[in-house]
């Protein structure tokens, strides 16, 4: 038997095989990048607020000998003051007689352009190192005694650069990575043979995804994921459900695919479970397996687990307030208009004056539910007696005062008394009249609006502050 022949066989039929499979062969494939999109695009790292692991195993068409077997582990952490990130990979495909080894570490900064709305740009690069090996020990051959099949494996390490940048506005996700930019070639070198060659294959990844609230405490958060590498492309449909980020459900179709269901849950916002499976494909090698699994087990390390829940309690009870004054708004001008009318309006009248008067209190009860969500950013009615209003003297130093009784808007908080000042002066640029309160306890000292005796006016205030362009995040702070 001529095993020269045969080891180039058996070569070929590997490879050949891996390509077959997709982009696996290079890329390592994953059906939960979702939830860890620092997986395909480094310019994610530590886009996830606080250091978290993630570690993913897939094993594809079950059943299937030889078949691929994928396990990626993955850290990432922003660093400082948030805006630089850096995290690491480590990566093992196996798939019959082929095994690729991959690590890298990864550095990320995110620009911001806006301090009141996620507005940002972030840039990414990994570098790290591939590692190739094709064992040929457990070829099946009627003559095992031959030397060359216990010598037979072939190895090659190569580096490998990744680079990625990542556009966010608000819930909108805009992701484009370039895996394998220098694409370098791994040598395997043999005794009286040439040299083969394997090349990191240069691939582009897109992603486009937006997250947005349906209704309170559920989430709908559609995105579109592209592979193309050696001209060949796969896109990736997803769309994915959850409830206050703590339960979801997903779908993704994937050409050449299929259907991929997946699900997926967190334990006190610290640890995470989720599932996917990839159905059989109805033709080529995917067609003689029984589909794909896949499991990924991640952990989020955090400062103060009951803020950040605070945090989203209050972001969901702003956007209703938000959707509660722009109706409020539109019944107002209703009613002006019938006002103008002849008499035989009265009766619509009556009715519509009845609905604001229960508008307006509803959104007086949501405002108090804010109140007591008590995070730390935000001062409650509850913790009163530590709010100061400082009055600066003439000669420059500041007095705290008891803060009067009555309708505030909360525009924006700091740690330090020189930054509110500036924000003091850039408000008034703005027409917005403003004052200092100080929580004395807490030591934020936190920019309000002059007072107001009412809501209406008050909530006016709210909307002509959401309309600067500078904070879309300002409420009512009713303080009794």
């Amino acid at each position: 038997m001529n095993y020269n022949y045969l080891i180039k066989s058996i070569s070929t039929l590997c490879l050949s095989l891996i390509a077959f499979a997709g982009f696996a062969q290079q890329l390592p494939l994953n059906d939960l990048y979702y939830e860890n999109r620092y997986l395909f695009n480094p310019a994610n790292a530590g886009d996830q607020g606080a250091l978290v692991g993630f570690l993913n195993h897939r094993r594809q068409w079950v059943g299937l000998e030889g078949a691929p077997v994928t396990n990626i582990l993955s850290v990432h952490s922003p660093i400082g003051k948030g805006n630089i990130g850096l995290g690491g990979t480590l990566s093992s495909d196996r798939t019959d007689f082929f095994q690729r080894i991959a690590g890298n570490v990864t550095y990320s900064h995110r620009f911001n352009f806006s301090k009141n709305i996620v507005h940002s740009i972030a840039f990414g690069a990994s570098v790290g190192f591939v590692d190739n090996k094709l064992n040929l020990s457990d070829a099946v051959v009627e003559d095992y005694s031959d030397v060359l099949l216990s010598s037979n494996a072939k190895n090659g390490t190569t580096f490998n650069v990744d680079f990625g940048l990542r556009y966010n506005i608000k819930g909108l996700e805009l992701g484009f990575a370039i895996p394998q930019l220098f694409e370098t070639q791994i040598r395997y070198e043999s005794p009286g043979e040439d040299d083969r060659k394997f090349t990191l294959r240069r691939s582009m990844v897109g992603y486009l995804g937006y997250k947005f609230a349906i209704k309170e405490k559920w989430y709908i958060q559609p995105s579109v994921l592209l592979r193309n590498s050696a001209k060949a492309m796969q896109i990736d449909g997803n769309l994915n459900i959850s409830y206050k980020d703590i339960i979801w459900l997903g779908a993704t179709y994937r050409t050449s695919g299929g259907i991929i269901p997946s699900i997926g849950f967190k334990v006190a916002n610290q640890f995470t479970l989720a599932y996917a499976y990839e159905f059989a494909g109805s033709s080529g090698i995917s067609s003689r397996g029984n589909g794909t699994h896949e499991i990924m087990a991640g952990f989020r390390l955090t400062g103060n687990k009951k803020n950040e829940e605070q945090d989203r309690a209050i972001e969901d009870l702003k956007a209703n307030q938000l959707a509660m004054v722009a109706q409020l708004d539109s019944l107002k001008a209703e009613q002006a208009r019938l006002k103008e009318s002849d008499a035989t309006q009265n009766g619509r009248l009556d009715g519509h004056e009845q609905r604001i008067e229960k508008l307006e209190k509803d959104i007086n009860d949501l405002n108090k539910k804010i109140e007591n969500q008590k995070p730390a950013q935000i001062d409650t009615n509850q913790v009163k007696d530590m709010l100061k209003r400082m009055i600066k003297g003439e000669d420059g130093s500041y007095k705290a005062v008891e803060l009067e009784k009555g309708y505030y808007v909360v525009i924006e908080s700091f740690k330090e008394l020189k930054r509110a000042e500036k924000a003091i002066d850039l408000w008034s640029k703005k027409s917005v009249k403003a004052i200092i309160v100080h929580n004395e306890k807490r030591g934020w000292y936190y920019v309000y609006s002059e007072r107001f005796d009412a809501l209406d006016p008050a909530l006016k205030e709210m909307k002509k502050v959401r309309a600067s362009g500078l904070q879309d995040k300002a409420w009512v702070h009713i303080y009794k």
